[in-house]
């Protein structure tokens, strides 16, 4: 692909921010990762992060230091030049996947105990979570298949 369209680019980045958003991250954090995974070469500096993003410093700081602790992003040198150059930790991707997997199977544990102590009363409610609880069940079982599908 050529040279991406700053209007493209833009947007691109602005939904990018609205869907980290949304997984409970700040929309600058989301706006750094839209940024880097559109930059080309790959990564960026803070000061062209702070630019391109129309951010303050802070702002950045912040997005990058969130990022950072989760593995998302992590930084590279390069000789003769003094400043650290931002990168996405494409290898983090599947991890953090993995990690909220890992919270589906812990919450669909904690719904059985719930299932165990509701009265039958309300059994529509209770065939609701029955379905869900089959839903991770099925997807749990599915997901070692999918990941060597995807290694393949």
């Amino acid at each position: 692909m050529g040279k991406i369209n700053k209007n493209i680019k833009n947007e691109l980045v602005e939904k990018i921010g609205v869907v980290y958003e949304r997984a409970g991250h700040t929309p600058m954090a989301g706006r750094i990762v839209g940024v880097l995974f559109l930059s080309e070469p790959p990564y960026r500096s803070f000061d062209e992060l702070v630019k391109e993003l129309s951010a303050s410093k802070s702002a950045i700081s912040n997005g990058l230091n969130l990022l950072s602790s989760m593995g998302l992003v992590e930084y590279e040198t390069f000789s003769g030049d003094r400043k650290r150059y931002f990168k996405l930790n494409l290898q983090a991707l599947e991890t953090i996947f993995r990690k909220e997997l890992e919270n589906i199977s812990n919450f669909s544990l904690l719904l059985k105990k719930v299932r165990d102590v509701r009265s039958p009363k309300y059994s529509d409610f209770n065939s609701g979570i029955d379905n869900f609880i089959k839903l991770i069940e099925i997807f749990q079982d599915e997901y070692p298949r999918i990941i060597n599908k995807w290694k393949e």
